[in-house]
């Protein structure tokens, strides 16, 4: 029985925080927007080349990684 509690606790305050950090961007990007329109698109265009530019180098960079245990499987094969 306490295990379907501290599910049930880890599911509800993890729900919790997310809608609390879904109200906390909101506002702040509200707060934002108000502020100043051309900041608040500049730094958005800034993050998305940013996730673009990581996304193209784990997309890179994961063969190599997948690649790794079996050449040193290869290599330090008796």
């Amino acid at each position: 029985m306490s295990d379907v509690e501290g599910i049930r606790n880890l599911v509800g305050t993890g729900l919790v925080e997310f809608a609390g950090g879904l109200m906390t961007a909101a506002i702040a990007l509200i707060y934002l927007i108000h502020t100043s329109v051309t900041m608040t698109g500049l730094a958005f265009s800034i993050l998305l080349v940013f996730g673009f530019g990581i996304s193209w180098a784990f997309k890179t960079i994961r063969p190599i990684f997948r690649a790794r245990p079996k050449i040193t499987a290869e290599v330090t094969d008796d």
